[in-house]
């Protein structure tokens, strides 16, 4: 598990925070964001105070998170990726790079609590991919659909580390139990039931979508509509058709119960 300073406790933030402070210390610098990126996720827990008892997040890898939404307000249990990824290419786990952040549990990965698509569709999306990499054409990128949220984790983390995702362009093998199946992305528009939130909090953390002359102060701050628009305009979304779906949960279901998940 991944150990974060106890929000409001100055002593422990500033001794935890102090090892990201000096872009000098770092020779490259995409280590030192990777390192910074780290930093921005701890600077949005304590200081934005957010609830992570109501939140599922996972890291992919240093520095990159997939934030899972579905309807209920309680998290789901969900299998870790390194669980996931251990069945399907027979590798043993690595509790170090990929450790769950919050509520993902090793020994329990069904879901606990009944769940509707008729309510709501549920999304994941991820943060940290273009700061981290601000020098390929890489996007954050969201994923809405009638599927299991494992899935869609699974799905983004195929993505990532394919590196080449682009608008408009058909592409197969990104759901590793059903490899043909082929989806598109298209570039992000507003869309009202998927506003990935903490991409656009952890981008305003980053300051690098603000003039470094005339900094905000909070968010009313008069250019941050242009901001925002900027960040969702740099990420992608696949909207999985509903038929795409159905085949997709089928598909996954019968491989995890293959591998002794059990849902």
């Amino acid at each position: 598990m991944i150990s974060f300073p106890i929000p409001n406790n100055t002593n422990t933030e500033r001794k935890d925070l102090s090892q990201y402070l000096n872009a000098c210390m770092f020779a490259d610098p995409l280590d030192y964001r990777l390192q910074r990126s780290e930093n921005l996720l701890m600077r949005m827990i304590c200081c934005k105070k957010l609830d992570t008892s109501q939140m599922s997040l996972m890291r992919l890898s240093k520095g990159v998170f997939v934030h899972q939404v579905w309807e209920s307000s309680s998290p789901h249990s969900s299998p870790t990726l390194s669980t996931i990824e251990s069945a399907l290419y027979n590798q043993a786990v690595d509790f170090n790079d990929e450790a769950p952040i919050d509520n993902f549990h090793f020994n329990k990965i069904y879901q606990t609590q009944p769940f509707s698509y008729d309510t709501f569709i549920p999304f994941s999306y991820t943060f940290g991919v273009r700061f981290t990499n601000p020098y390929s054409d890489s996007h954050d990128l969201i994923v809405r659909g009638k599927i299991p949220v494992w899935c869609q984790t699974l799905f983004l983390s195929t993505c990532f580390k394919q590196s080449s995702i682009q608008p408009h362009v058909p592409h197969a093998g990104l759901f590793p139990f059903a490899p043909h199946i082929t989806v598109t992305f298209k570039p992000f528009d507003h869309h009202l039931t998927a506003i990935p939130e903490l991409t656009l909090l952890y981008e305003r953390l980053s300051m690098e979508y603000d003039d470094p002359y005339s900094l905000p102060n909070d968010e009313d701050e008069i250019d941050w509509p242009k901001h925002k628009q900027a960040i969702m305009a740099n990420m992608l979304i696949c909207d999985i058709p509903d038929e795409v779906a159905k085949l997709v949960e089928n598909m996954g279901a019968i491989w995890a119960a293959s591998q002794g998940f059990f849902f």
